[in-house]
């Protein structure tokens, strides 16, 4: 390996470690940490030779214990440095860390098994993918907790051991691995033909069951009650068996061939009996039909290996079709045999990234098995909540489906040779109608087309019409409906100045209720009444004829649906540039029943629905309102940026972990807290006005432009995205879809009857079929309606916070653009590209990545604790309102009860 090659799988080893340190102490799987971290303090009390002995219950070979008996050793290291003592979950971090080495360790192997037949392009990427692009591989080990990557880090070993003809390391490494988990048991035929094919027929195929042996042997003694070879043998035996048989079920929460149809845990020894008219037939036990499969499909990867590795083959083919061979027996075994867990698929999906560049099915395979694998391992953490065997029969059944086709699509692509250049084909585009070349230019009107005197009419025709059908009986029925017993009751303890019962979740919604409700109950009263008394008889009206609760309440949710009409027609009008647009999607808003439902109640959800629509049109806006961009030097990626980024990422999770470590009254005293509070608040507002400061002088007084499509401005000079540098005057740019000309003082682009020109000053003009616009890219103002939406959703549900991560992703995607040059000039280095590269997702500045962080987080803050104001007049402090967050977590976290409205 070259140096840049060393360097870069450093850089991956040493990410993957770091990045699965972050979840290394949450509880992921509360059963198998908790069962784990017995074992381990069994291990560390006893000893190997006491363990099986004084364990309350085991379901493992020894080969894993051997790691948490180090494992041991490493919490009493942890503990004797003093990390217990400072809080520091020491037990956790030792039960993870073999599985998170372990994953390092694939990170390399990855890296010098693709590196055998490919470039080192796709050798990084596939080390990426276990790295990261992946994440169900760190999520197993760094925060569910469990051992898979261990077992499969020794199989993929054997696997590179095989490869380079190692064949001795190689069975020592696989039997290693069956001795920590038994799955890898399958591949051994593969691994007996791989060496005939490499080595023909010869003494050292003797040497496989010795090696096996000794290795079960020697990892078996330290724990065996009787160390003579057949006494132990006998033993383990038992214990696989026991392993066997713990689970006897058809799919213990796995997406496979038995879940298709049927739910989980069924017993797999009851018989396949199909009907034919009224005749029924006993075929046997379901679990041997499923290994009767499995064996079938083994045998037919296991001939297609042998035919495609022989001496008239390519080594690069060959070691290809040998992989592809175990990955394929390792999904059969997950998708073919019952009594398979959830996890079960994960060598396979491991195995996977070494095939993937073998064509197009292979590729999509591995999207739709770390999708489908994402989605089990989460229903396999909800389980423990919800212990059914049908939690979620659609999504078990569909996922089922998804993943047996997956497994019959790439085995038929290995199978069937006339298949798989059939479907290589079809992908290459013989078979399709010839396609129109992908964009080269960014979308020049994204976000510039406001509202004609035509949109104003139809948005106030559309608005007056669902506030006519919004409160059309509103009053109907007049009393509390579902969680109105909760919702209307707060408005009104808000009235009477009591402590709220309903504290599940944030008050805004509850204070936009008593808003309404203190606006008909009292203060529409007492105006009739003042009316009234001034000789204004009307004012009796309003006196006699009060709206009151829960009506009062169901008002506010009434203008939450009234008001979500125009943003969406806003929003819409923006994001398609079409009226046509604009009023499909309010007439789709307006014919959902369950939009009425929500807006005619007095339930939170419709104000969580208009909140995050404001968000991400907000966010829509702030993000389209800055992409011209004035500099005092330099362009992107802009690291002066990517520092402060960090050092508020920093200063958010201090603030965290310190509100975390002073919220409970009952361990610190309450004037803590708030200080930190203030504190924090002192200092994002100091960052948002300099950071803000310094974005203004540039823009004033900055000589370099970076406009949309990421070509930059600076002096005579004009430099594209992908680095190519030509001078200004002039500089022309025509894709034939597209043509933009740069002047001194801003580019004008052109596309069919549209036209826009982007001005050095920040602003935009332009015209559009026939009719013109304007933009002057106030960000700004976008950027504080962005932060008070924003806040405004936090403070009714923490729903918001799917809103906040939806933006800071699409944030994170656009500033990354910035590195696209630098990787444009590695990929295509010594080619010399037709034409100059642009980008195609906006301006890699324009989000502003630090104070867009920064005015989010501190909006978001003193809205939050500004909403909890009548609760400082009953007397609670910040620290009794930090403590109720705690409250809500703990009640949504655990909540296990049903009730008679939930989905059948």
């Amino acid at each position: 390996m070259s140096r840049s090659e060393i360097t870069n799988i450093a850089a991956l080893c040493v990410a993957a470690f770091v990045l699965r340190l972050i979840p290394i102490t949450l509880v992921g799987h509360a059963v198998d940490i908790s069962t784990f971290e017995n074992w381990m303090l069994v291990l560390a009390k006893y000893g190997p030779p006491g363990f099986y002995t004084h364990v309350q219950f085991i379901d493992y070979p020894p080969g894993y214990m051997l790691f948490l008996w180090a494992a041991a050793g490493l919490n009493s290291l942890l503990v004797a440095m003093g990390w217990a003592a400072h809080g520091i979950d020491t037990l956790i971090i030792s039960i993870k860390m073999p599985a998170i080495l372990a994953d390092v360790g694939l990170v390399y192997l990855a890296y010098l098994i693709m590196r055998r037949n490919w470039p080192a392009r796709v050798a990084l990427i596939a080390a990426a993918i276990i790295t990261i692009l992946n994440p169900d591989i760190a999520f197993l080990s760094a925060y569910w907790g469990q051992a898979d990557s261990v077992a499969a880090f020794f199989l993929v070993w054997a696997i590179y051991l095989a490869l380079t003809d190692r064949f001795e390391w190689a069975w020592a490494a696989l039997a290693f691995a069956i001795l920590i988990k038994p799955h890898p048991i399958a591949v051994v035929p593969l691994f007996v033909l791989w060496q005939i094919r490499r080595q023909g027929f010869t003494w050292r195929l003797a040497a496989i069951p010795v090696i096996s042996g000794l290795v079960a042997y020697l990892g078996t003694v330290p724990f065996a009650p009787d160390r003579s070879p057949l006494a132990l043998f006998a033993w383990l035996y038992g214990l696989y068996q026991h392993g066997a048989n713990g689970y006897p079920f058809n799919s213990v929460n796995a997406f496979n061939l038995y879940s298709m149809k049927n739910d989980f845990w069924q017993p797999d020894m009851q018989p396949v009996t199909p009907a034919f008219f009224d005749l029924h037939f006993n075929l046997g036990p379901l679990l041997y039909w499923g290994i009767g499969i499995f064996l079938g499909f083994l045998a037919a990867f296991a001939l297609r290996q042998w035919r495609t590795t022989g001496p008239d083959v390519s080594r690069e083919d060959a070691e290809n079709s040998f992989i592809f061979a175990c990955f394929l027996v390792m999904l059969a075994y997950f998708m073919l045999l019952t009594r398979m867990h959830e996890r079960y698929i994960f060598t396979a999906v491991v195995l996977i990234t070494f095939v993937r560049p073998l064509g197009p099915v292979q590729r999509i395979a591995t999207l739709i098995l770390a999708s489908t694998f994402f989605v089990d391992l989460m229903y396999g953490l909800y389980y423990l909540k919800t212990p059914t065997a049908d939690l979620n029969p659609l999504l078990v059944h569909s996922m089922s489906i998804i993943n047996v086709l997956t497994f019959f699509a790439v085995a038929s692509v290995y199978l069937i040779e006339e298949f798989e250049q059939t479907i290589s084909k079809w992908f290459a585009g013989e078979y399709r109608v010839e396609r129109k070349p992908a964009r080269r230019s960014p979308q020049l009107l994204e976000g510039l087309i406001g509202f004609t005197r035509m949109d104003w009419w139809i948005v106030a025709g559309l608005t007056a019409a669902g506030a006519l059908l919004l409160f059309y009986r509103i009053s109907q029925p007049n009393e509390r409906i579902f969680d109105e017993i909760y919702y209307a009751r707060s408005a009104q303890e808000y009235l009477q100045h009591q402590v709220v019962f309903e504290s599940t979740h944030p008050p805004l919604t509850k204070l936009s209720m008593a808003a309404t409700a203190w606006f008909f109950q009292i203060f529409l009263p007492g105006f009739g009444a003042w009316l009234a008394a001034h000789g204004m008889a009307f004012g009796e009206f309003f006196v006699k004829n009060q709206i009151g609760d829960p009506v009062s309440s169901r008002v506010a949710s009434a203008l939450a649906g009234v008001a979500t009409i125009p943003v969406l027609y806003a929003f819409a009008k923006r994001l398609f540039s079409s009226t046509a647009a604009a009023v499909i999607a309010c007439l789709l808003l307006l014919s959902s029943g369950f939009f009425f439902v929500q807006a005619r109640a007095a339930l939170p959800d419709i104000f969580v629905g208009l909140f995050s629509l404001c968000s991400l049109y907000c966010g829509y806006r702030y993000f389209t309102a800055g992409q011209i961009v004035r500099r005092s030097g330099g362009s992107y990626p802009d690291w002066a940026s990517n520092i402060a980024l960090a050092g508020v990422s920093a200063a958010i999770v201090i603030f965290v972990a310190l509100e975390v470590a002073f919220y409970d009254p009952a361990k610190t005293p309450p004037l803590p807290s708030w200080f930190v509070y203030l504190a924090f608040v002192a200092l994002l507002s100091a960052f948002c006005v300099w950071w803000s400061l310094r974005l203004r002088a540039q823009r004033v007084a900055g000589q370099t432009v970076v406009y949309p499509d990421g070509s930059v401005a600076e002096g005579s000079m004009l430099t594209f995205a992908s680095g190519e540098r030509r001078p200004l005057k002039n500089a022309t740019y025509d894709d034939g879809v597209q043509k933009v000309v740069w002047a001194s003082d801003s580019a004008t682009a052109t596309e069919g009857d549209t036209t826009v020109r982007w001005q050095a000053d920040g602003s935009i003009r332009g015209t559009h079929r026939g009719g013109e616009f304007a933009d002057d890219q106030r960000w700004g103002i976008w950027l504080a309606l962005t932060g008070l939406s924003l806040a405004a959703v936090c403070s009714s549900k923490w729903y918001g916070l799917f809103d906040i991560a939806t933006l800071l992703l699409a944030a994170v995607l656009v500033t990354a653009q910035g590195f696209l040059p630098a990787y444009w000039r590695w990929r295509d280095e010594g080619e010399q590209a037709d034409m100059p590269r642009r980008l195609l997702w906006g301006n890699p500045l324009a989000w502003r990545m630090p104070l867009f962080l920064a005015a989010i987080v501190l909006i978001g803050i003193l809205v939050y604790v500004a909403c909890y104001i009548p609760y400082f007049t009953l007397g609670q402090t910040f620290q009794d309102i930090l403590s109720s967050q705690y409250g809500m977590y703990e009640y949504h976290a655990t909540i296990k009860a049903t009730h008679v409205y939930a989905s059948q």
